[in-house]
């Protein structure tokens, strides 16, 4: 495949798995929140140390160096850097593609819990596995697996040749900072032709109320992300309201600069969520109602998610979109992937295709000049 780089949503093993493994063999850059390069240095550390012993001693990663890690917003900012003077968030400029494709980024919200939203009907979601994957008996029939489980390719207790270690400890470090749940969003867009553009967000969480995962620094409870708020900070009738007022700013300025960004050809996003429960699908329909793709890629639909379950999810997405009065007519050509049967066969899109011309917003100032 010869990629030029890796670029992390975030830094949970689900997504960052082998990325740095992968980052030292190839010799190629990650790019990730700095919280999340922290852990890629912890991660080749621990790699080049593993004794592997399951494999004769053979060392996971040709030398102990560190990655070459690059935090695309600064350490420990606000989503979207917003800047209170301005009500503004802010996009920045990747250049690791220059000069064919511009790439922005800048930080948002993984997925989280919010209170039921009250401004629309819910329909709950079916997180169900199809128990056709593992086998399943009726009455004195015997079906087979349709997908029987294979041998990992982590080491389990009891090794086999060939497995290594190469996850990342991206859940819970470094201490006090779980930089697994750093969300950064990237939109990748060509310069030529149609400007053809994509829009990448592997975790889409409630901006709406400005609710962040809970971490604990000096032995207190507080908000991953700076200056918005944990559920149980929310839901405190004594938090300061004006400290839930700024969180809430900051989520509709994340929108609104979705709203300013090229116009999306194709989203990539995660339709399962954390909040699902109360909120079903409507974090990731709320970046879609402001990128305004023509096409949608739903994600996530291997983990949290149930095994098989991803039809439920189309059909709750559906259910969610209408219960929020989201017109059918501006909705995306919806694109399902099946695990694990769609997930080896290659998307390819021709940036030529007239489908995907537009007038309006096609390079921003960001790109330009570049």
């Amino acid at each position: 495949m010869q990629p030029e780089a890796i670029f992390l949503g975030h830094g949970h093993g689900d997504h960052a798995d082998n990325a740095a493994f992968v980052a030292k063999w190839l010799g190629i850059p990650i790019y990730s929140s700095p919280e999340t390069c922290d852990v890629m240095q912890l991660d080749v550390t621990r790699m080049f140390n593993d004794p592997n012993a399951v494999n004769g001693g053979a060392k996971i990663i040709p030398d102990g160096n560190p990655v070459n890690c690059i935090g695309v917003v600064p350490r420990g900012s606000r989503p979207g850097e917003y800047d209170e003077k301005t009500d503004k968030s802010t996009a920045r400029r990747i250049d690791a593609l220059d000069p064919q494709v511009c790439i922005l980024a800048f930080k948002f919200l993984h997925s989280n819990t919010a209170p039921v939203d009250p401004t629309f009907s819910h329909t709950p979601l079916a997180n169900l596995g199809d128990p056709r994957y593992a086998g399943v008996t009726i009455g004195n029939t015997v079906y087979p697996a349709m997908f029987p489980t294979g041998t990992s390719f982590t080491p389990g207790a009891n090794p086999v040749a060939g497995q290594m270690n190469t996850t990342t400890s991206g859940f819970g470090s470094p201490p006090g900072i779980p930089a697994g749940a750093i969300e950064i969003v990237y939109q990748f867009v060509l310069r030529s032709g149609n400007k053809f553009a994509f829009f990448w967000a592997n975790s889409a969480g409630p901006a709406t109320e400005g609710i962040t995962s809970q971490i604990t620094v000096d032995g207190q409870p507080a908000p991953l992300d700076k200056d918005m708020v944990t559920l149980a900070q929310y839901t405190n009738a004594a938090t300061d309201p004006a400290k839930i007022a700024l969180a809430k700013k900051i989520g509709a300025s994340l929108y609104a600069l979705m709203d300013t960004l090229p116009s999306t050809d194709v989203l990539l996003g995660s339709i399962v969520s954390l909040g699902a429960a109360n909120n079903q699908q409507r974090d990731i329909i709320k970046v879609t109602q402001h990128l305004k793709p023509k096409v949608y890629y739903p994600g996530h639909l291997t983990d949290v998610a149930q095994a098989g379950s991803a039809l439920y999810h189309k059909i709750d997405w559906r259910e969610t979109a209408n219960n929020m009065g989201f017109p059918q007519s501006e909705w995306p050509e919806f694109r399902l992937q099946i695990d694990p049967n769609d997930f080896f066969v290659p998307q390819v899109f021709d940036p030529s295709d007239k489908r995907w011309s537009k007038p309006d917003r096609s390079v921003p100032d960001l790109c330009r000049g570049k």
